[in-house]
């Protein structure tokens, strides 16, 4: 207890010696301090609703304020679209923050590829007094490229609507026990789903739910502290912290320990399967084999780049895309004439056969609901970055800072923590309209989206963030999407409970939670369409 003290100490001081060293940044406007401790942080991670005051403090202050962290910290808040546009297509510069690169560098491994950048000093917070590289992340991301193809994702429909009737044949066996009309769970079914369709469509293989189980739950004060210390922690401490005999560690070196072995598994298994002369593959885990087996440098995955790889993708990909669907199908309960409008839509334009990609695309009404859900509940709400130099961060629409100037540029000094704000782009007014807070799918389709000057890969949302690190597996979740709903949609009818008191938390992602019990979960009657 007294070396956790002593470092909580030690933290306390470097924090508050650096917290007035970003001069600049005391001219920009933004919501004023209610604690020295946790400053605006509380208010942004633990509000009842995510956004509840993001939104109206980019309202007020525009779509670059400041914020502080803990101990007195400047954060920028970022959603002005050519200062999107710049953090984002510089990954040297914006580099991932420090606490994001250890959490992840001792929980899966520093050769994932969502976060390589390069070697950094394993026992101080100074890391970037060292340059940063992103070419073993090109060099990673070219080698899995054809794996998220448009060619092989046009493959998928039939694998995930496998995967979508055995979610609906578990829905069928659960609502069997149950009394007509009582609200079912839905939230942690629709995590297997995902599990098993990330499983299945990259690397074939049906990985056991019970190894993945969502880690998703909501935050607390004690959690943002943990945040703003880890960067001060040295490596020993922070490595002896996660052992400590609780259940949330526990779990977490249980998963990276099974997803090593898993990983090994389906190395062996496939590079026998090559070597037997199978060359036909072109999912993910035959595209990783073949470059761990390949004579070219430049195309070469060790093996622990490797094995780091396949858990990345499926924590990645599992959690996102189940709560996007979560939330999909509350906002279809919430809205049960557009629901029906969808359902229609799915029975005359999709046959009983398998869904092709063409199929799929020309769903209109489905795909603007999609495109909205997508746009509400981003999954991930903000993207740490830090920057790694000074450079000049410009600005689409001028600012007026506290000293009345007017500025169309803001000076970032090394070491500045910048929140890439996905939820507050995707909401802003000046983006998408006055009514951007409102749901309203019809917006894609009478034309009331802006058109051209992308920040993201789709429909111009940040969603799947964009420029260098842009989401390699963004086709991969959108078909996926595509025929989990339309299936569900097309086998059952989903309506709030009389009582409903669903609130929208983050917990790194954004999660379904009632509020009457704290609990992650997401109750809805679901009824078989006859």
């Amino acid at each position: 207890m007294e070396s956790i003290v002593l470092t909580a100490a030690i933290g306390f001081g470097v924090l508050w010696l650096w917290s007035g060293r970003f001069g600049f940044l005391s001219k920009i406007p933004g919501p004023p301090s209610p604690s020295w401790i946790y400053g605006n942080m509380r208010e942004l991670v633990l509000a009842e609703n995510y956004g509840d005051y993001e939104f109206k403090w980019q309202e007020k202050y525009g779509m670059v304020y400041k914020v502080r962290g803990c101990f007195g910290k400047d954060r920028l808040m970022v959603s002005d679209p050519a200062a999107l546009k710049y953090i984002l297509s510089d990954t040297a510069i914006f580099a991932r923050s420090d606490q994001q690169q250890r959490v992840v560098r001792e929980l899966i491994g520093e050769k994932t590829m969502f976060y390589v950048h390069g070697k950094f000093p394993s026992n101080s917070p100074f890391f970037l007094l060292i340059p940063v590289t992103g070419a073993d992340h090109r060099r990673l991301r070219n080698i899995m490229n054809p794996a998220f193809s448009a060619t092989y994702i046009r493959a998928l429909p039939p694998i995930f609507k496998k995967v979508a009737h055995r979610l609906i044949e578990n829905w069928d066996t659960v609502q069997e026990s149950q009394p007509s009309g009582e609200p079912m769970d839905i939230f942690h079914s629709l995590h297997d789903a995902t599990l098993d369709a990330i499983g299945e469509g990259t690397c074939h293989y049906m990985i056991d739910n019970a190894l993945f189980r969502t880690l998703a739950s909501t935050r607390s004060k004690l959690g943002i502290i943990t945040d703003a210390l880890i960067p001060l922690v040295p490596t020993f401490l922070l490595r002896a912290t996660l052992h400590l005999p609780t259940q949330a560690f526990r779990l977490l070196q249980k998963n990276k320990a099974i997803a090593s072995r898993v990983s090994d598994d389906l190395l062996k298994s496939r590079m026998e399967t090559l070597k037997m002369g199978d060359e036909s593959g072109r999912d993910l885990l035959s595209v990783l084999v073949k470059a761990n087996m390949s004579d070219n440098s430049a195309g070469r995955m060790t093996y622990e780049e490797f094995s780091q790889q396949i858990p990345s993708v499926v924590i990645a990909g599992q959690e996102t895309t189940a709560n996007t669907i979560a939330w999909a199908l509350y906002e279809l309960a919430k809205n049960p004439e557009y629901q029906e409008q969808v359902r229609q839509e799915i029975a005359t334009k999709l046959t009983a056969g398998e869904p092709s990609f063409s199929d799929l695309d020309g769903l209109i009404y489905l795909n603007a609901f999609m495109k909205e859900v997508l746009r509400v509940y981003a999954g991930l709400p903000i993207s740490e970055r830090q920057a790694t130099r000074d450079t000049v961060l410009p600005l689409s629409q001028p600012i007026i800072t506290t000293t009345g100037e007017s500025i169309n540029e803001i000076p970032i000094e090394k070491g500045q923590h910048i929140a890439v704000a996905i939820s507050a782009y995707n909401k802003s007014a000046s983006v998408w309209g006055e009514d951007a807070l409102e749901f309203k799918p019809s917006r894609w389709i009478n034309g009331g989206v802006p058109a051209g000057n992308a920040v993201g890969p789709y429909a111009n949302l940040l969603t799947f963030l964009g420029g260098a690190r842009v989401c390699i597996g963004w086709r991969f979740a959108i078909t996926e999407i595509q025929v989990i709903l339309s299936e569900l949609i097309r086998h059952f009818t989903f309506a709030l409970p009389q009582d409903s008191d669903i609130c929208c938390n983050v917990a790194l992602t954004i999660v379904p939670v009632t509020k009457s019990t704290g609990s992650t979960s997401l109750p809805l009657i679901v009824t078989r369409v006859e």
